[in-house]
């Protein structure tokens, strides 16, 4: 089993192939939200929020992008930008009160960086945040963009840092398009009062696991599959699926009555050949008279 990027994922694929090694890839990921328009609007902001920004948005099931119908798209907007300037990041381990820490190593951080000055560099918004944390550390600020495009890189790149990339889409339909126009698929959410109707959309999406009005939390359970589909890898890890992964199936066969031949078995004779051919033609005959 090997959890990481999808180049070194392809690289540990490689390896195993010229050996004939099964293995499970678990790998990158870019999950949407997809935002219907009869969602519930304080419970998806706060999924999406929490989604997004939980352990700095260095997860590979992070909500990396929002699809929200333009009849709620504004009004999500305005509660996500204001629960994140509500979260206080710093270092937790100074005895602070933390909702946001700092990210895994300095290098990512000009990642994230990079990508969102490219999006606003396009048009991009910086609703909150959209810079480094002061002082020292490896924080960037937690970070809403608005006004994205699928073009930008921040929509299709991999971000793993804390920041919230929200696009305004006509209808479900377009959402699930875009959902759907990735390399990637781990995971993806979909936000909806109608269960059915949630259930229906998820079977539009192509990723390895769907949540209807929650995020992440699926990794926490172990009877629950966890895979990808595309590049996000192959395999499940957890689940009775991910055991059956990790063994090989072995079949046993014996003899149901012991003879003291087969009647397939050599010498061939005659009057074996003709059972076997009236047998054939019995159960297999098309016309009545073959039976």
């Amino acid at each position: 089993v090997f959890t990481g990027s999808v180049a070194t994922g392809k690289k540990v694929a490689a390896a195993c192939g010229e050996r004939l090694i099964p293995c499970t890839l678990e790998l990158g990921g870019k999950a949407p939200a997809v935002v219907c328009a009869d969602a519930d609007l304080d419970r998806t902001a706060q999924a999406i929020t929490w989604g997004g920004f939980a352990n700095s948005g260095q997860v590979c099931a992070s909500v990396e992008r929002v699809y929200a119908v333009d009849k709620v798209h504004d009004e999500l907007v305005a509660r996500i930008v204001n629960q994140a300037r509500e979260l206080r990041q710093g270092d937790a381990s100074n005895g602070d009160e933390v909702d946001v820490g700092a990210m895994a190593w300095d290098q990512q951080v000009a990642t994230v960086e990079r990508l969102v000055d490219a999006a606003v560099a396009a048009g991009a918004k910086v609703e909150v945040g959209g810079k480094r944390g002061a002082g020292p550390g490896q924080f960037f600020q937690p970070t809403v963009l608005t006004n994205c495009t699928q073009d930008m890189d921040v929509m299709r790149k991999e971000i793993f840092g804390p920041v919230l990339p929200i696009m305004r889409v006509a209808d479900e339909d377009e959402a699930v398009r875009l959902a759907n126009d990735s390399h990637l698929g781990l995971l993806a959410y979909v936000f909806t009062r109608d269960r059915e109707h949630g259930k229906r959309v998820a079977e539009k999406i192509e990723a390895g696991t769907v949540m209807i009005n929650d995020v992440l939390a699926t990794f926490a359970c172990p009877e629950t599959p966890w895979g990808g589909v595309k590049n996000s890898g192959i395999g499940r890890t957890h689940s009775a699926h991910g055991l059956r992964d990790l063994c090989e199936t072995r079949h046993v066969n014996h003899d149901r009555i012991s003879l003291p031949r087969e009647v397939w078995w050599y010498p061939y004779k005659p009057g074996t050949f003709r059972a076997l051919l009236r047998g054939a033609k019995l159960l297999f005959g098309k016309r009545p008279w073959q039976r």
